[in-house]
């Protein structure tokens, strides 16, 4: 079992690193020489060593996000966070992890490029258990095959608005990519569980139906939920959280989210859509109150971080100049973007359905449940192989 346990460990890094390499091919010495800095300064045990690592560690985002021409290091920020929150965990509570399974946790293929991220506590401790079966398998077979049809067919076909638009029609246009954009990292985040658990690793699920969200808090509770609760427990929280003056807590929740922001791009729209969160959940903690729960409240936040995500399509400040010259300049409504409109409302309220949610994330034993659900997904793969689209993995998420 001993020779098994290490035989898998071995094939989850060398594999990691192939798969890495494949896609970023030069970058991966970078990640490498990280890696060795972590394990150095776990096995030393060494604070000056770990807080230099971290330093390091963030300094790789200036280096690969604004001074390097090498803009192409997928997964940097997955693989930033995921060591800072090692060491850190590692100085509050020495664990006694192997060399082996430390470059484990930190390469493991499926989350490296965009998540979800992973404490060590949660992951190496799987390591040491003989935990691929058929039910696992076939669980990681059935999110593999979904997460492809959300993305390939809704995200790629049923929701590409590529044209360039203005006024109404560009307002509809960005609420057609909001959603799109929700598919997109959604899909990829289902595709890493769905792998993962095919070789008998459970990964966190990344989203819980984050539009149908009651507030902003709540929105940041079910949208990448990984990232949101990195950032609670390794920014806010130690900041003082909420337990402070109302002076204080607002600035702790500042920081948290210029922190997210950064963690996307070192560009003035993404400090423009962190400050703009910020301010909506203070807000909300202060001002909204009475308005909570209301319909019409919900309606506010899914339009408000719809909208919000349209900073992430800019570079600079020229391209936030553009779109809102061309949302107030007037053009005649297109028939075929409501059509779309209609299309995302609807993929959107099936997608979030319980009913199709029991059937790709549960494990049913009934006979009429098992054979809905091989039909249904017999369905996904007829359409997945024989529809005509060239696939691409260009997942939107992978640039940050």
């Amino acid at each position: 079992e001993n020779k098994s346990m290490t035989f898998k460990r071995w094939f989850f890094l060398l594999t990691s690193i192939v798969c890495y390499w494949m896609i970023v091919h030069d970058g991966i010495w970078a990640l490498l020489i990280l890696s060795i800095l972590i394990v150095v300064a776990d096995r030393t045990k060494s604070s000056l060593l770990a807080i230099a690592s971290i330093a390091l560690l963030v300094l790789g985002f200036v280096y690969f996000k604004v001074i390097s021409s090498n803009t192409t290091l997928y997964g940097y920020s997955v693989f930033a966070f995921t060591g800072i929150s090692f060491l850190v965990d590692q100085y509050k509570k020495r664990e006694s992890y192997s060399i082996l399974d430390t470059f484990v946790f930190l390469f493991f293929f499926p989350k490296m490029l965009a998540g979800p991220i992973v404490r060590v506590i949660d992951f190496i401790p799987q390591l040491s258990k003989s935990r691929c079966s058929s039910t696992l398998v076939y669980r990681g077979f059935k999110l593999v095959i979904y997460a492809l049809f959300v993305k390939f067919i809704i995200a790629d076909v049923l929701l590409s608005v590529e044209a360039e638009h203005r006024g109404i029609n560009l307002l509809l246009q960005s609420f057609i990519w909001g959603i799109r954009f929700y598919f997109d990292f959604y899909a990829y985040s289902l595709l890493a569980v769905g792998v993962a658990l095919v070789f008998g690793i459970v990964l966190p699920y990344n989203f819980d139906n984050p539009y149908s969200a009651q507030s902003f808090k709540d929105f940041w509770q079910r949208w990448n939920i990984t990232l949101s609760t990195w950032l609670r427990t390794y920014i806010y929280i130690p900041l003082g959280g909420n337990r402070c003056s109302k002076n204080r807590a607002i600035l702790n929740i500042l920081v948290t989210f210029v922190v997210s922001a950064l963690w996307h791009g070192l560009t003035i729209p993404f400090v423009f859509w962190g400050l703009a969160h910020a301010g909506l959940i203070c807000l909300e903690r202060y001002v909204f109150i009475p308005f909570k729960g209301r319909w019409m409240y919900r309606v506010f936040v899914l339009l408000s971080c719809i909208f919000l995500w349209q900073f992430f399509r800019f570079n600079n400040m020229t391209d936030i100049d553009i779109y809102f010259y061309n949302l107030t300049t007037e053009e005649r409504l297109k028939s075929s973007l409501l059509l779309s409109v209609i299309c995302a409302l609807v993929s959107l309220y099936v997608i979030e359905s319980q009913w199709l949610k029991h059937m790709v994330f549960e494990m049913r034993s009934s006979h009429r449940a098992i054979i809905c659900e091989v039909t249904f997904f017999a369905l996904l793969i007829t359409i997945l192989v024989f529809f005509p689209i060239s696939y691409s993995f260009n997942f939107f998420y992978l640039n940050f």
